[in-house]
């Protein structure tokens, strides 16, 4: 059986190729545990700001900022209600607002969102203790749909939505029980 001869400078180049083939490998894995680590920063950083549980899931890349305004809802589980606050120009003015807005048909109110220049909604089931999601959406009706999710084993007799949208003059709804 004849071996064939390799020449000394081809075995080189064979083996530098096969290093810088390895090297790049590893590179590219070394930037995407980067790039892996920086989104779950983002992620935590996102929660921190807004305060909702589902940062980063599920979202497509924010809308831009168009009228520099504040949306926030508060939510009552005890009464699974919730208060939308919407258009007001600091994030503190709007979480009050929905804060008051919910403490005036419930207690145990508190703020579960809290979110900049996007539409945004809160669906809830109606029995007691039930669950609830918000999310967002560039329209009313994309947060409505995101947020709906929660109410798959309900269905919609046993859900309830509240959503708005940033706009002039600023928005209070609070949604019937």
């Amino acid at each position: 059986m004849d071996v064939p001869i390799v020449s000394d400078n081809r075995r080189v180049l064979i083996c530098s190729a096969l290093l810088l083939t390895t090297s790049l490998m590893f590179a590219a894995n070394a930037g995407y545990a980067q790039e892996e680590s920086q989104t779950e920063k983002d992620t935590r950083n996102c929660i921190n700001a807004t305060g909702m549980a589902d940062c980063g899931v599920n979202r497509g890349p924010a809308p831009e900022a168009r009228n520099d305004l504040w949306n926030a809802i508060a939510f009552a589980t005890s009464r699974n209600l919730a208060a939308f606050a919407g258009s007001f120009t600091a994030p503190e003015n709007a979480k009050a607002a929905a804060l008051k807005a919910c403490s005036e048909h419930a207690t145990g109110c508190r703020v579960i969102a809290a979110v900049h220049d996007v539409c945004l909604a809160v669906a809830f089931e109606r029995k007691t203790g039930g669950k609830f999601l918000t999310a967002t959406g560039t329209s009313k009706q994309e947060a409505e749909g995101r947020a709906l999710k929660v109410c798959v084993a309900e269905g919609p007799q046993g859900c309830a939505v509240l959503a708005g949208c940033s706009r002039q003059p600023p928005l209070l709804l609070v949604s019937a029980k």
